[in-house]
């Protein structure tokens, strides 16, 4: 498949299943609260609703933009936080001071994998632009032919999982998250350590 198709269909469908997420949660932020029930903020409703999974997790290796490798199988015994991203997903820039502030107080003990589909960019460029106006010290993998998010079944940015330190996927949240979910993630997925 060449390389402006794919963006083409991939942005298609990103910014479909964005709309979708977002017509969806602007519907549920005006549904009246049952009786007996308090209502709840959006962000309250996404950090209690993730999806839990129990699986071993695809592995990949993939390279990072200061030139080095991961592979997903070798970050064994801690949990593991992956995300999937780019420079034009609004959502996504959303998380970002939220993953710096998870990775400054929790990077010893979790390892972050927050991927770029830098097959969907216009350019390396943009990525490598981006973080240097922004200053994240987090470690970027690139997913240069957006093969890794097809192994995850990506289908809308951001999207992210949560894996236990034996390489299970636990939780998997499609949107964005917050600190906070980060912080419940995490006090999780220790559980299972």
């Amino acid at each position: 498949m060449n390389r402006s198709l794919f963006i083409g269909v991939f942005l298609a469908v990103a910014l479909i299943a964005g709309g979708i997420s977002y017509w969806r949660s602007a519907q549920a932020e005006k549904a009246p609260a049952s009786q007996g029930q308090e209502e709840v903020s959006r962000d309250e409703a996404t950090r209690s609703l993730p999806i839990q999974i129990e699986r071993p997790a695809p592995d990949f290796t993939l390279p990072t933009l200061d030139g080095g490798r991961v592979t997903l199988s070798e970050l064994r015994g801690k949990p593991v936080f992956i995300n999937f991203w780019t420079t034009w997903c609004p959502f996504c820039l959303q998380e970002m001071p939220d993953f710096q502030q998870f990775f400054s107080r929790h990077g010893e003990e979790v390892h972050m994998a927050i991927i770029n589909v830098t097959a969907a960019e216009e350019t390396l460029d943009d990525v490598r632009n981006f973080l240097a106006a922004t200053g994240y010290t987090f470690p970027i993998l690139l997913d240069t032919e957006g093969d890794v998010a097809r192994m995850y079944l990506v289908r809308s940015l951001p999207t992210s999982f949560f894996l236990d330190a034996q390489g299970i996927l636990r939780y998997y949240y499609p949107g964005p998250v917050t600190l906070e979910t980060l912080e419940e993630a995490l006090q999780e997925i220790q559980q299972f350590s």
